[in-house]
């Protein structure tokens, strides 16, 4: 008879124990998505006087360079030679006007990569 009390405890002690650890990710994701969702409007914020510019986009995988034709609600939209590109700004690492040369012309590829 006692090793059903002792089942039945372990059992309620489970319980609680999965119902507390799911409340915890629910809290953590909700503080989560309250950083990104400020860390997106400053980005907004820092990313539109770039608007009407030749820029190099870096992300974490690649980078885009092309005109800045807008940005709206965290996203940036990227006019390339290729057409339009539209970019998760969560994903932007940095952002950099395209380098010319004292003539005006856009510097080679090579300059790029020299830092």
């Amino acid at each position: 008879m006692s090793w059903i009390i002792w089942y039945l405890f372990l059992i309620v002690f489970i319980a609680v124990y999965l119902q507390r650890r799911r409340r915890m990710q629910q809290l953590i994701h909700k503080h989560i998505k309250r950083k990104i969702g400020k860390g997106i409007n400053i980005m907004n914020e820092l990313m539109k006087k770039y608007i009407g510019l030749e820029v190099i986009i870096y992300t974490g995988f690649s980078s885009v360079s092309g005109k800045l034709t807008k940005i709206e609600d965290g996203w940036a939209e990227i006019e390339t030679e290729t057409g339009n590109e539209i970019i998760n700004l969560e994903y932007i690492s940095r952002i950099k006007e395209y380098p010319r040369n004292k003539k005006g012309k856009k510097s080679s590829i090579r300059a790029l990569f020299e830092e």
